[in-house]
């Protein structure tokens, strides 16, 4: 495979044509890539290699070089976002000389297209439920659906994981008899499944129900079935690229494998060194089979980094050689070197955001920093820390579901109760989590009664003949009483310690297949927001407060502010300066891919973290934390892997700061062996002293040339 480190002896004319109009040059690969005409050919793009630059002029090329028809020219990639962003490329370059549209489109669309054109033909209606809302939406149909085999009500994140769970089936074309053997922590999938199905058919005939997953099985059967229907898409789109084709699903390869014959044009993008949605059924495999499906197949290989520092790429070149199911290629870049990988391990998740809001305030152009975690649930704290700082944050691709939570509305309703004991309308929507347990005879006891009396005591006499019961009943009133009386952050503890809530949500995960680990998730949180609030009252408003400026913060995209993101959601971003967070075990790599311990989900979490790393242009800083959520944790393995593949001259910066080598300019922080962390106030080398202001409080003038015999010193 060509890398692209030698350039082409002599320049194709149009290649020497691009130049001229849009200073474009290309190297080797690139080069080799645009100027594939026939054939199936695999192009594996590494981070920073310019791949969209190149499915572009590819374009050009057929149409300008070779006069081929617009209309037979099919662009697919992984989102609607992604098609439109190549289409915009497309047009600021070759508009000029190309008037007649492409077809730039998501395979999902491609698919409703196949699908339409079948209804149309048959004179049959159909509908798509997917962004329904009532009671034909797809959330509204599953959750009537799960009311048949859970006594309780499904959470939004339950639902969520259904229907993952769904079009995993899906995407991955797995047969029926599969569904019981998947991982997935979901009791009765299979029966769910086929209900979901038999619902869609039969509930609004004649119309058929589809969501986007149904889209993509009923093309790939229509095109399998309907010869003449898939002869006319044959014809129509003779060259056919795809983008990102390490996150596309085994389906969606089977229905552009169907298309591409018999030319087999197909011009294929992607790296599976960046597959990182397994977990959608996403199918890397194939780009590692792909001279198997198609013989005779080029394999080029972009390994040329435009983006990222010689030490950022030097690292990440040698940190994803750890997988074995990829292709052997080494990337690598003509930029200079910046600055060394830094390593931060702090005590605990506040330390974390207390150098996060150091490092950013007063930072400059903020949209050019990002944080980056791997789970929703590292952002919520971290938030909390940004605003009270008053650092702007923009909040990507956020599932806000956590204030919504049961979790939250339980603790909420153990708040309000230790207030208005009497009140049998909270009390209900607690009693389950209660001990000693409250039946629902006891709800209807006390509502017969009205809130004429403390509700757990008149349990207790109620049950006076039953003298372990009531005396439980008092311990309960006795822990509400005491509840009140304490801060917020407190209070939560209390809950969750001595009054056993965390138990008692266990007991429901168990039962109803929720995570554990979110909810221990959440309630630190909690937590962490209700650190330093003075009463409930004030708590319960924040948590308001905060809402309402996670939902505003997705508004802020293109501002100054520093980007929040998943891993997940930064793929195809980059950024001057990025941060990954909470890299402990039990997050990156998480749970249960620990728990499996199988190759496949160790290396996809290994990708993940790349993709993570691969973001960072110039600097890269990676936090790793000694406790987590309040339990002590174990860094990262992934951080391990990091700090033996940097070199010993590199070592210095993976550690929590940085020895001092020459004199720290005014507004860095060091921090001192004695007085702790500083901000340094000015620098006078004339008289040999440094300034700084300590979070104590304190402002000391130090002597230079002491602090660095003496090793007192280090710059964070």
């Amino acid at each position: 495979m060509d890398d692209g480190r030698l350039s082409c002896r002599q320049e194709h004319p149009f290649l020497a044509w691009v130049k001229k109009e849009t200073g474009i040059s290309l190297n080797s690969s690139q080069q080799q890539a645009v100027l594939h005409k026939d054939g199936p050919l695999l192009l594996l793009a590494t981070p920073g290699a310019g791949k969209t630059t190149v499915l572009n002029l590819r374009i050009a090329y057929l149409l300008l070089e070779h006069q081929a028809d617009p209309r037979q020219i099919l662009a697919l990639t992984f989102s609607r976002a992604a098609a439109r962003d190549m289409e915009a490329r497309f047009l600021n370059l070759f508009g000029r000389w190309i008037r007649q549209p492409i077809r730039f489109s998501t395979i999902h669309s491609f698919a409703y297209q196949v699908v339409a054109n079948y209804f149309r033909r048959r004179q049959r209606p159909f509908k798509v439920i997917e962004n329904e809302t009532g009671f034909n939406s797809k959330s509204a149909v599953l959750k009537s659906i799960c009311q048949r085999f859970y006594a309780a009500v499904v959470s939004e994140e339950k639902l969520e994981e259904l229907a993952n769970a769904i079009g995993y089936v899906k995407n991955a074309m797995l047969p029926l008899a599969d569904i019981d053997k998947l991982d997935f922590k979901i009791n009765h999938l299979k029966e769910i499944y086929l209900a979901y199905e038999q619902y869609k058919k039969t509930s609004n005939a004649p119309t058929v129900l589809l969501d986007f997953d149904d889209m993509l099985t009923l093309a790939h059967d229509i095109l399998e079935k309907e010869t003449g229907l898939l002869a006319f898409y044959q014809n129509q789109y003779r060259y056919i690229m795809t983008d990102e084709s390490q996150d596309t699903s085994l389906i969606q390869h089977k229905i552009i494998e169907k298309i591409a014959r018999p030319h087999d044009n197909l011009f294929m993008v992607g790296d599976e060194d960046q597959a990182i949605y397994g977990f959608r059924g996403a199918a890397p495999r194939y780009l590692l089979e792909f001279k198997q499906t198609y013989p005779g197949a080029k394999v080029i290989a972009m390994t040329e980094n435009f983006r990222s520092s010689q030490e950022i790429v030097n690292l990440t070149n040698r940190f994803i050689k750890a997988n074995q199911k990829r292709y052997a290629k080494e990337m690598f870049t003509r930029n200079a070197g910046h600055k060394p990988v830094h390593v931060c391990k702090f005590k605990h998740e506040g330390e974390q955001w207390e150098y996060l809001v150091r490092q950013l305030s007063g930072a400059g152009d903020l949209s050019q920093k990002a944080i980056i975690y791997r789970n929703n649930a590292s952002a919520i704290g971290l938030i909390n820390k940004l605003e009270q700082r008053g650092i702007p944050f923009y909040l990507r691709d956020f599932k806000n579901r956590f204030f919504n939570h049961w979790v939250v509305e339980d603790v909420l309703n153990f708040l309000r109760f230790s207030y208005n004991d009497k009140s049998t309308a909270v009390l209900e929507r607690i009693h389950t989590k209660l001990n000693p347990f409250i039946s629902k005879d006891d709800l209807t006891f006390l509502k017969g009664l009205g809130e004429t009396g403390i509700c757990l005591t008149v349990l207790a006499e109620r049950y006076a003949g039953d003298s372990k019961k009531a005396r439980g009943f008092l311990k309960l009133q006795k822990y509400f009483n005491q509840l009140n009386k304490l801060s917020p952050q407190w209070a939560i503890r209390f809950i969750r310690q001595e009054m056993k809530y965390e138990e008692s949500a266990e007991r429901i995960c168990n039962n109803l297949g929720y995570s554990f680990d979110n909810v221990k998730s959440i309630l630190a949180n909690l937590e962490h927001i209700a650190g330093g609030l003075p009463g409930h009252q004030e708590f319960a408003g924040r948590l308001k407060e905060l809402e309402k400026i996670m939902a505003e913060a997705q508004n802020n995209r293109g501002r100054n502010a520093v980007t929040l993101t998943t891993m997940h959601s930064a793929k195809g971003l980059e950024f001057q300066r990025v941060y990954l967070i909470d890299l402990v075990e039990g997050v990156i790599p998480g749970a249960e891919s620990i728990k499996k311990g199988n190759q496949d989900s160790l290396e996809e979490e290994r990708r993940l973290f790349y993709v993570g790393m691969t973001r960072a242009a110039r600097e890269l800083f990676l936090l790793t934390v000694e406790n987590y959520q309040q339990e002590q944790v174990q860094e990262s393995r992934f951080v391990k892997e990091v700090r033996q593949i940097l070199q010993p001259a590199d070592r210095a910066a993976a550690t929590q700061a940085q020895p001092v080598s020459k004199p720290p300019a005014a507004g860095m922080f060091v921090d001192h062996k004695k007085f702790g962390v500083g901000k340094v106030l000015s620098v006078n080398m004339g008289k040999d002293t440094l300034r700084v202001g300590f979070e104590n409080g304190q402002v000391k003038d130090l002597l230079y040339s002491v602090c660095v015999e003496n090793n007192l010193i280090r710059i964070l």
